[in-house]
C-alpha cells in the first residue's frame, strides 16, 4: 500500500467515525436515560462512557458500592455539553426513574416490593423503600397470618362443637387465585393457586383459612 493510500484510508476511517458520532449525537436527547461503561474510578467520581464526545462524570457517593472499571450504569444525561465541553450525567436521577418504574409496574401487576421497617409511628410502621422514599404500612397489615391462620383455626374448631350449625362463611381474597387473578373477568375460568403463587402475606394467610375450611368440611361434614 502506497503512503498516499494509507493516508486516503485514514482520511475515509476519520471521516467515518465522525459521521457515526454526529448520527449518534443527534439521536441522543436530554433527559433521556442512557447505559454507560465505567471507563475508571476516582477516589471521589466515577467518569463513564455514554457514547458521546466527552465522559461522564458521577460522584462516588451515589454508588452503594464501589464499581469497577468495565460495568455498566445507566444514567440521565442532563447536557450533551456544559459551557466547559463536559456530558452531564446523573446517576440519582436515573436510579430514581428506575424506582419508579419498577414501583408502578409492581402495583400494577399485584406484585411485591422490598422495604425496611425503620421505625414504629402511630398506627403502623415507617418502611424505607430506597432512594430516599418512604411508605407507611398499617398495623392491621402486619398481624395477618395470625388472625386468618390461627383466628380461622379457631373459629372452625368452635364451629365444629356448635349444634344446628348449618353453613360457616368463611369470607377470602382474589389474591389466592395467584397469576390468574390479575385482571380477570367474571365470565373467565379461575382456579386456586399454589401457595407459591400467593405472592403476598394478606393472600398467603387467606388461602391457608381456605385449606383449613377445606379439611374441617371434608372431614366433619
Amino acid at each position: 500500500m502506497s503512503a498516499e493510500e494509507a493516508r486516503n484510508n485514514t482520511e475515509n476511517n476519520a471521516n467515518q467515525l465522525q459521521e457515526t458520532y454526529i448520527k449518534s449525537y443527534a439521536q441522543v436527547e436530554e433527559g433521556q436515560m442512557l447505559p454507560g461503561e465505567i471507563i475508571e474510578v476516582g477516589t471521589e467520581y466515577i467518569y463513564v462512557d455514554v457514547g458521546l464526545k466527552s465522559e461522564g462524570k458521577i460522584p462516588l457517593s451515589e454508588f452503594e458500592s464501589k464499581p469497577e472499571i468495565g460495568d455498566t450504569v445507566y444514567v440521565i444525561l442532563l447536557k450533551k455539553e456544559s459551557r466547559h465541553g463536559e456530558v452531564i450525567v446523573s446517576k440519582q436521577k436515573a436510579d430514581e426513574k428506575m424506582f419508579w418504574k419498577n414501583l408502578r409496574q409492581a402495583f400494577d401487576q399485584h406484585q411485591p416490593v422490598e422495604g425496611k421497617i425503620i421505625k414504629k409511628i402511630k398506627g403502623g410502621f415507617e418502611v424505607d423503600l430506597g432512594n430516599d422514599n418512604f411508605a407507611f404500612l398499617p398495623l392491621s397489615k402486619t398481624d395477618t397470618m395470625r388472625v386468618n391462620m390461627v383466628g380461622t383455626a379457631n373459629v372452625l374448631k368452635a364451629a365444629k362443637n356448635l349444634t344446628g350449625l348449618q353453613r360457616l362463611v368463611d369470607f377470602s381474597t382474589s389474591e389466592v387465585f395467584g397469576i390468574s387473578a390479575f385482571r380477570a373477568e367474571e365470565s373467565q375460568q379461575t382456579h386456586i393457586g399454589a401457595v407459591g403463587e400467593a405472592r403476598w402475606t394478606y393472600a398467603v394467610s387467606k388461602l391457608a383459612g381456605e385449606r383449613w375450611c377445606d379439611y374441617y368440611f371434608n372431614k366433619y361434614g
